[in-house]
């Protein structure tokens, strides 16, 4: 697996990434409130579960890299489930996944 897929689904694991549920406990003076923390898309909660199952920004992606049994039945446990996965496949697909959304986002 490509170094770069690697590092991006790490970076999202720990949560050292740029979703506003970080970035928002770092704003100064003071942090923004947990629940305000949203998503510039669709207005929800943006964290991990958003993003890598609910968010309509990467819905094409999503389907290209996620196997559809996740981002259909989206819940905590497939979610769980999806992000400690050890199959091999799983994890460069989700790595892939990660990886583009997270420049997407970028871009966007």
């Amino acid at each position: 697996m490509l170094e770069k897929f690697r590092m991006s689904l790490s970076r999202l694991r720990m949560s050292s990434h740029r979703l506003k549920v970080e970035t928002g406990r770092w704003q100064k003076p003071t942090a923004i409130p947990f629940n305000e923390r949203k998503c510039t898309v669709c207005l929800k909660l943006e964290d991990e579960f958003h993003f890598l199952l609910e968010c309509p920004l990467y819905k094409d992606l999503r389907k290209t890299y996620v196997k559809k049994y996740y981002w259909k039945n989206t819940n905590k446990l497939t979610f769980n489930e999806l992000i400690t996965s050890e199959n091999e496949t799983v994890i460069k697909q989700i790595s892939m996944f990660v990886n583009k959304s997270f420049e997407l986002r970028i871009n966007v």
